[in-house]
């Protein structure tokens, strides 16, 4: 990856950080930080095999559990933990829904408009 490239990476990283922290602090999510962590290695798990960089925002809140109090859950401050698929573990977890994903998309374009981000040429209009 090009220096440019990894730079708009991290950019673009802080910018879903900050527009999901809105976001959910505005649908009344006590979060505390995000979790980011760069992956890579799930994406040569069967049946892909298609390799590529992404990022993981985990938003972290006070008073969090688990939907079925799995012992396995580690709430803010400890590490998370990504017991695999197959388990259950992640049966109840309830996905953003659409207007989360329209409202975080919404507060990113905005910020990226600021003065921070203006000159980055990110192509976000």
């Amino acid at each position: 990856m090009s220096t440019d490239l990894a730079t708009k990476l991290m950019y673009l990283t802080m910018i879903a950080g900050e527009a999901v922290t809105k976001v959910m602090k505005e649908a009344g999510l006590k979060v505390v930080r995000i979790n980011y962590q760069d992956n890579g290695n799930w994406a040569y798990k069967e049946p892909k095999k298609e390799p590529h960089l992404h990022v993981h925002l985990y938003v972290r809140t006070t008073g969090e559990q688990h939907p079925d109090n799995d012992s396995r859950f580690q709430a803010f401050p400890d590490a998370l933990v990504f017991p695999d698929r197959g388990t259950g573990y992640y049966e109840k977890f309830q996905p953003l829904t659409d207007e989360d994903c329209q409202a975080i998309n919404s507060e990113m374009v905005s910020l990226a408009r600021r003065e921070k981000y203006r000159d980055l040429e990110l192509g976000i209009a």
